[in-house]
């Protein structure tokens, strides 16, 4: 027994069985209106109409008219007198073609050998199909009322049709089904689509839930010199940023994050005037004040777990110096780094007014060991505030065990981590909640060591650091005694200058300069210190430069030495 035709259509064979009874509902639906049409313009005789009698290739018919199949129907409509006169307007001109299409299909299914690929393809089936339920519709929506039969009519072949098209395109919920089991044509087509949106969506989920930034790069700056703890930050950001064009990131572009250090202090200072750094982890309150001073804005602190530091002065336990009292010209006080808040500036105000011998720029481990071997009698530390902790005694069990504090300063203000000027808003905005968001592994102490907290007022260290600066202008740091203040009746001026030529006479470096009132002016400066305060490939790159130094106020001409660091300040 042969199968049903959509059985077969589902096995790849024909669809000349399903187009068939599709056309036969399509005259079906369509006769009462054609019929009705040339009726009511020619009367119940319309057949007898010449054109129609020529339309017809059987033997003549009597007065009951020929049989109004689909090839007659289909070639009515399609005459253009007929057509310009009765059926135009209800189809409309551009759906013409369609009805040859519908001859052709008949006119395919008489003759068909079994060879047609017409009754192939279900894309040609479908487009046919489709052109009967046009037509169709045009036909249920332009029947006049008064002709119910009509539009019933017309009603019906449609249904007809429709369900033809349902049984030989299924539906949706069926097409996916075939998709999904491979049980369609397209299927590999569907899932590489399917998988390539899913990827894609994956993308710009990530992306629009993903911090992003304008600046193509990102540099995170510290005077630190160990640069390991930061390692974790700036991996971490590189792998959160986005740039801001989706176009740059569907690309592959990348936020470039670099983290770099600052020899000095001076130098970090330098790195934030120039605005090279994008974030800067200020490390000190010196390099901090800085941040300020240059238009950076604080967004968090460094060291948030501590409870606040100082700088403090120490002797050994069985020392006879208990408190400053005590000290005397030929007391030795090792110093640290010039530009330490904690080792330089704050025992230089405690040592203000006092007559001692000093010991400077020496690292930790040395200051330590100096005292410890009895070769100097006052060492100078950071020392944070620890609950508990006697005020003169260091930690138990550290390698400071064994000193005595003998005076401390007042607390320093904390770091900062701030963000550069040169970033707009947008960016300052989304890094600062991104650095304050990053996971406590990334901030915590043994790693970058930042965190929320409130940002000091930095007037009082300001004013400090400027007066140990005025007094530093009176040093000559030779390892001679000396009185930690100006002479009586000498005055340190700051003199702002502009360097006009620069020489080398031996080790040291001449520096020929213009202030602002024209008023010529040289400088001496040894060539290693120089070196602590800028970073050149060479010395004529500082022609040009703006920079401020402190001299007393009988200083001729010169060439006038400079034997401080803190008597000099580049400013741009």
């Amino acid at each position: 027994m042969q199968r049903p035709w959509r059985d077969r259509v589902a096995s790849g064979s024909v669809y000349k069985a399903p187009l068939s009874a599709a056309l036969d509902a399509t005259r079906d639906g369509l006769r009462p209106f054609v019929a009705g049409s040339l009726a009511r313009q020619f009367g119940s005789t319309w057949h007898q109409h010449p054109k129609v009698r020529r339309m017809v290739l059987a033997p003549p018919y009597g007065q009951e008219g020929p049989t109004l199949d689909a090839a007659l129907l289909l070639k009515l409509l399609v005459d253009s007198y007929y057509w310009n006169l009765l059926f135009c307007n209800t189809f409309r001109a551009r759906n013409r073609w369609r009805i040859d299409s519908l001859r052709d299909l008949r006119n395919r299914i008489a003759h068909d050998q079994g060879d047609d690929p017409l009754f192939q393809s279900p894309q040609s089936a479908l487009g046919l199909i489709e052109s009967m339920e046009i037509l169709l519709q045009a036909v249920s929506s332009a029947a006049e009322a008064e002709r119910p039969a009509a539009k019933d009519a017309a009603k019906d072949g449609l249904a007809k049709v429709q369900a033809i098209s349902r049984q030989i395109a299924p539906g949706p919920i069926e097409r996916f089904r075939r998709l999904v089991t491979f049980k369609s044509p397209g299927a590999k087509r569907f899932w590489v689509a399917l998988l390539g949106a899913a990827g894609l969506t994956a993308v710009l989920v990530d992306y629009y839930r993903s911090p992003r930034i304008r600046a193509e790069r990102l540099v995170i700056g510290t005077p630190h010199q160990r640069l390991d703890g930061y390692r974790s930050l700036e991996t971490e950001l590189e792998r959160r940023l986005k740039p801001y064009s989706l176009i740059d990131h569907l690309r592959g572009r990348r936020i470039d994050v670099i983290l770099t250090n600052a020899a000095s202090y001076p130098k970090a200072v330098a790195e934030l005037k120039r605005l090279h750094w994008d974030v800067a982890l200020a490390y000190s309150p010196i390099v901090s004040m800085s941040t300020l001073e240059y238009g950076y804005r604080p967004i968090g602190v460094m060291f948030p777990d501590s409870q606040g530091y100082t700088g403090v002065m120490f002797t050994r336990k069985d020392s006879p110096i208990r408190s400053l009292s005590d000290l005397q010209p030929e007391s030795t006080v090792a110093l640290g780094d010039y530009y330490s808040a904690t080792k330089y500036f704050v025992p230089m105000s405690l040592l203000k007014g006092r007559r001692v011998t000093l010991l400077p720029n020496l690292e930790v481990a040395e200051i330590f060991d100096l005292v410890r071997e009895g070769k100097a009698d006052v060492g100078v530390a950071a020392r944070s505030f620890e609950q508990g902790q006697p005020a003169d005694e260091f930690s138990p069990g550290r390698a400071e065990e064994g000193f005595r504090v003998i005076a401390r300063g007042l607390p320093l203000p904390a770091s900062v981590v701030a963000l550069s000027p040169r970033l707009d808003d947008g960016d300052r905005r989304v890094l600062g909640q991104l650095l304050m968001d990053l996971p406590v592994a990334v901030r915590r102490r043994d790693q970058a060591n930042y965190g929320p907290g409130v940002i000091p007022d930095y007037g009082p260290m300001q004013r400090l650091v400027a007066e140990v600066r005025a007094i530093s202008a009176c040093l000559k740091l030779d390892g001679s005694v000396l009185s930690i203040a100006c002479p009586p009746g000498l005055t340190i001026v700051a003199h702002d200058l502009w360097i006009d030529d620069v020489t080398m006479a031996g080790t040291n470096v001449l520096l020929k300069a213009t202030s602002i009132s024209r008023r010529p002016m040289a400088l001496r400066i040894e060539r290693s210190l120089l070196q602590q305060l800028v970073t050149v490939e060479a010395l004529s790159e500082l022609k040009g430069r703006h920079l401020q130094v402190l001299l007393p106020a009988t200083a001729g001409r010169g060439p006038h030495p400079i034997l401080h660091p803190n008597q000099i300040e580049l400013l741009n």
